[in-house]
């Protein structure tokens, strides 16, 4: 594992930095909702299709305390695993090392998530909807969560094999446990007539585009394919169970 300078602290320290982007979002967020200005911040902020800013600026208004707090927690956990598979000695996640790469890539997520769901296939907007919060831009961490598994999963091996053994059979029940996740999330949330499922599924899906990217790119095909079959197989099961229940 780095050393970051003063043991767990150390490390405490350097997983707030990775969260920077999402406390930032959280913060005004807070604020709004404080304040009690939710419907002028959605007004001026709020994705719809005559308003540009609300790709990057809808995430930064929530609806609720609850809405908030969820978002909050399920990012919290993506980055954790995140930051965790970018400091294990197996193989480091190489695209986030260091959490001002991770920041960078944030920011990406954000305004490609943004533009995915705003500007294809989404219906709530075509009919003259407004949406806000950064549930999309979640579970697009949340599957780069995902991808980090795989790619410590096909990494090289640099720990003894008795943990090494240990290690795969933790990101087993990582990748098992985020699976259920998403499916049971998205799953529930379309049952929800007040949440956009379609925002949250181009979250899946921009994260996928993204991480899947960069697995190409650090030449890491089999643990690409993985990943790819699995988020396949979570967007099936979701768009499954949702059709079942209607």
């Amino acid at each position: 594992m780095k050393d970051y300078g003063a043991g767990w602290i150390g490390f405490v320290k350097m997983f707030l930095l990775y969260c920077l982007v999402g406390f930032v979002v959280c913060l005004m967020s807070g604020l709004f909702l404080l304040l009690d200005l939710v419907d002028e911040a959605g007004a001026v902020l709020g994705r719809r299709l005559d308003n540009p800013v609300g790709v990057v600026g809808s995430y930064f208004v929530h609806g609720s305390w609850e809405h908030l707090g969820y978002n909050l927690l399920f990012y919290l956990l993506g980055v954790f695993l995140i930051f965790v598979y970018s400091v294990v000695p197996v193989e480091r996640v190489r695209w986030v090392v260091d959490w001002r790469r991770w920041v960078l890539l944030q920011v990406v997520l954000i305004v490609f998530t943004g533009v995915l769901d705003l500007w294809f296939a989404n219906l709530v907007y075509a009919r003259g909807g407004s949406a806000v919060g950064m549930s999309d831009f979640v579970y697009a961490v949340d599957v780069g969560a995902l991808a980090s598994v795989y790619y410590g999963l096909f990494g090289e091996n640099r720990i003894l094999r008795e943990k090494r053994r240990r290690f795969i059979m933790w990101s087993l029940v990582i990748v098992v446990i985020l699976s259920f996740f998403l499916v049971v999330a998205n799953t529930y949330s379309g049952f929800l007539a007040s949440v956009n499922v379609l925002a949250h599924m181009k979250g899946i899906l921009a994260g996928f585009i993204v991480f899947f990217t960069l697995f190409f790119v650090k030449k890491r095909s089999l643990g690409a394919i993985a990943f790819a079959v699995n988020v396949i197989c979570i967007i099936g099961l979701i768009a499954v169970l949702i059709q079942l229940r209607f």
